[in-house]
């Protein structure tokens, strides 16, 4: 049985992966860099942080799990939440 560990990978600019990108509609190589990145609903944007860039297109195709507090400080200032 395989021993899986229980701490995350911490991602940094610059670091690369593969991922599905939903505008070129293919598994493509994509690098870590800070972006402004907007809300899905279109209610604001949460700026500089990290996530994965497709090297074909430019489009964010994942957000890594150390920039979730970033977005959820930026959803309860606009939504003035209290978490």
């Amino acid at each position: 049985m395989p021993e899986y560990s229980n701490s995350m990978k911490i991602l940094k600019v610059g670091d690369q992966a593969k991922a599905a990108c939903e505008t070129c509609q293919a598994f493509t190589s994509i690098t870590y860099q800070l972006h402004d990145v907007p809300f899905s609903d279109g209610s604001g944007l949460t700026k500089n942080i990290l996530a994965g860039v497709c090297d074909v297109c430019g489009a964010v195709t994942v957000i890594p799990h150390q920039s979730t507090p970033a977005i959820c400080s930026t959803l309860a200032q606009q939504h003035n939440f209290v978490y």
